[in-house]
């Protein structure tokens, strides 16, 4: 008979792995903690973290505190006094009720639990290690619970390995906070970080207060109100203009009975709407509360209560789509265009009774459109052979041929819209200048050995002596060299130019411009702290800037490479880029990404016209640096294609 190998986990042991679905980082750990006092019916708590979060969390609150007994019972598991039985389930208004977060942050951690009941006189500590209770005393303490963790994973080092940087872990605890500080409105919150206190939310419950401490006070001021409730679901918030956009969704907040959750599915009838007032890649700002019957959701479905199931997700999104809708179409949205519905139709349909004269929006300069346009735009393209129209419903149209639907366009014209098309064609011969291929060297033809860092493009063009030809669609500088042509993209070789310079910089240089009034700029809570981490790098950008509290910094001068009129644009485009990388790529910010940044914010655009003088200037300034070949974020500057490349192309050789 074979031995048993199945074992009863111990204790610890179970917790442990219970910790690895319920703290994956410090930020599990504040939101637990967190949540705990917001149940505990807390107006006040205060968040303190160092070093990211992992040597120490300490959450303060004044709420109604818990006696001995329940001080000791909360660091078992399951122990909880939000549920009873498997029936409460159905009907949970807490945002913890698992009795998990406790005892599962006690295993991995040195963790400090004091409390006092609001019926007690003393307060009650306890000292807990790797799980396990090591002392528990008495002491004088006011009113409320105190939770302390210190070296987060200490006894689990493999899960300290997975850590990001100290600026990336407090952001998500930052992020937390300000989702927090939304939501609840009449709670205060204090966040303290590295003994510096970085956000307070007034509590007045007043909720665009909430959101201007969190958000900053000029996006607070351009966002829209907007409500609806149809069939037992009611949904309230706020959208931003089509003008104020991010990169990413990180502004994007959805609460659900109070509760913050995640849910594409329910914030996309948000998106929606904006589909054809924001380019690819923009999101708008919105924060959206719903409120359904607690029967109607679950949210028990994932072990860090961040997802919920909706009886009828159709139906919300049904309603907080149309009440968005609703905004947008009456011009609150919009930057630029408002809604008129004309009092007299110009016409009505026999028998009807119903006006289906179709309103139209207005944009500046008297054209206007009907919403159906709006909605379908035309997207053209140019090509040598003319200009290509692709209507939203139609097909292909070309001006040298019927206007058709069915029309069938030729492969030249295929390539308009997808020059990939001709990478497989049978003409292998035709000249594509921006094909990298081009760059190899041909079999048989030997490499020329130069002297000197800029001696080849590719293995066989010279830019030791280089002449500007033109400039290619605003974009692409043409220069014919010794023994071929090059292509430089305008935009990511100024950037390779500015970085070099800026990196080189000596602070004794005059190359900030005071301002002669200081402008105050008003960031969000995550944006603040990391300004406040890069205020040397942001000076050497160009960036005189002064911290003046709650989220807000005083510039006194701006980059002399930019105009002063665009110098708030770029600073917060430097920083939202800074964001987007620490918060949603989750990445490890490099010391000089802030220099990166703001050479790409304040390179020359593509599109923009350069005169030769400039561009001599330019692509001078760009064979000076130590690589003219890449920009500081790896892209390509210079596409090359040699004498030979070109006479095989024409059958010359």
């Amino acid at each position: 008979m074979s031995k048993p190998i199945i074992n009863q986990l111990d204790e610890i042991t179970a917790n442990q792995i219970a910790a690895g679905e319920v703290v994956e980082r410090p930020a599990s750990v504040v939101k637990e903690l967190v949540e705990n006092s917001i149940d505990a019916k807390a107006t006040k708590i205060k968040i303190e973290t160092e070093e990211g979060g992992v040597k120490l969390i300490r959450v303060t609150d004044n709420g109604v505190g818990m006696c001995r007994e329940d001080a000791i019972m909360c660091l078992q598991r399951h122990a909880t006094s939000k549920i009873s039985n498997s029936s409460d389930l159905a009907l949970i208004k807490t945002l913890g009720f698992r009795g998990e977060a406790l005892p599962s942050i006690a295993s991995v951690s040195i963790m400090t639990l004091t409390t006092c009941d609001n019926d007690e006189n003393k307060g009650l500590t306890l000292h807990i290690k790797g799980g396990v209770i090591e002392d528990c005393k008495e002491i004088g303490f006011s009113h409320g619970t105190s939770v302390e963790v210190c070296d987060l994973f200490f006894n689990t080092p493999a899960r300290l390995k997975f850590m990001k940087s100290k600026s990336t872990e407090y952001s998500h605890i930052v992020n937390l906070i300000s989702e927090y500080a939304i939501c609840y409105p009449n709670i205060r919150f204090e966040l303290v970080k590295d003994k510096k206190t970085t956000l307070i939310s007034a509590p007045n419950g007043r909720r665009m207060n909430a959101i201007a401490s969190v958000l900053g006070l000029d996006v607070a001021k351009s966002l829209f109100p907007f409500q609806a409730e149809e069939e037992g679901v009611k949904v309230y918030g706020y959208i931003s203009k089509a003008d104020l956009v991010r990169g990413s969704r990180k502004d994007e907040y959805l609460f659900v009975n109070g509760r913050s959750v995640k849910n594409r599915n329910i914030l996309y009838a948000v998106e929606f709407p904006y589909k054809n007032l924001l380019g690819p890649g923009k999101y708008p700002i919105c924060i959206v509360f719903v409120e359904v019957d607690d029967k109607l959701i679950d949210v028990n479905v994932h072990p860090t209560k961040s997802e919920i199931k909706f009886a009828n997700e159709r139906g919300v999104y049904s309603v907080l789509y149309k009440a968005v809708n609703r905004v947008l179409m009456s011009g609150g949205g919009m930057a630029s265009a408002t809604l008129s519905v004309p009092k007299e139709p110009s016409s009505k349909p026999t028998g009807s009774g119903k006006d289906t004269t179709t309103p139209s929006l207005h944009r500046e300069g008297g054209v206007s459109v009907t919403p159906q346009e709006f909605a379908t735009p035309a997207k053209t393209f140019q090509n040598t052979q003319g200009t290509l129209t692709r209507p939203g419903q139609g097909g292909v149209i070309n001006k040298d041929h019927p206007k058709t639907e069915n029309y069938i366009p030729t492969k030249e014209e295929k390539s308009a819209f997808n020059p990939a098309i001709n990478q497989n064609s049978e003409q292998e011969n035709i000249f594509d200048p921006f094909d990298w291929s081009n760059e190899s060297v041909p079999k048989g033809v030997e490499e020329t050995p130069m002297e000197g860092v800029f001696s080849k493009v590719s293995s066989s063009v010279d830019l030791s002596a280089i002449k500007i030809i033109s400039q290619y669609k605003n974009t692409y500088i043409i220069c014919e060299c010794v023994n071929g042509i090059v292509f430089i993209d305008q935009h990511v070789a100024h950037e390779r130019v500015l970085y070099n310079q800026m990196i080189k910089r000596d602070y004794s240089h005059n190359y900030i411009n005071p301002l002669l009034v200081p402008q105050n700029i008003n960031l969000t809570a995550v944006e603040a702290s990391l300004v406040m981490e890069r205020l040397e790098e942001l000076r050497q950008v160009g960036y005189d800037l002064e911290p003046f509290g709650n989220n807000t910094f005083i510039m006194r001068g701006f980059p002399s490479e930019i105009k002063e009129k665009d110098s708030i644009k770029v600073f917060k485009d430097i920083v939202e880029e800074l964001r987007e990388m620490v918060t949603d790529k989750k990445l490890v910010v490099r010391p000089e990404q802030v220099l990166i940044s703001a050479a790409c914010k304040k390179a020359i655009k593509a599109g923009q016209p350069l005169k030769l003088p400039e561009m001599q200037n330019l692509v001078n300034e760009l064979l000076k640096t130590d690589n003219p070949y890449t920009c500081p974020h790896n892209r390509p500057i210079i596409v090359s294609l040699s004498d030979y490349d070109l006479n095989h192309k024409f059958k010359r050789v």
